[in-house]
């Protein structure tokens, strides 16, 4: 969804996106830096993958899927 707009974090996502196939991301992140660096992208990012599907992602973006807290 936000793949475009990615820019200097797809190293993290990789990482991230890899350690949820390996069952070893952990079940908190503290995503830290100022504002406007693209956290809320990455995590958009990652929520996307985990939800893969065409309902969740519409749910992600206006902020109402049942098993996120924004």
């Amino acid at each position: 969804m936000y793949d475009n707009n990615l820019i200097g974090h797809k190293n993290i996502l990789l990482e991230l996106k890899n350690l949820y196939k390996l069952k070893k991301l952990p079940n908190k992140l503290l995503l830290s830096g100022f504002g406007g660096i693209g956290k809320r992208i990455v995590v958009n990012e990652l929520l996307n993958f985990i939800y893969d599907s065409e309902n969740s992602s519409t749910l992600i973006y206006k902020k109402t899927h049942p098993n996120i807290f924004f």
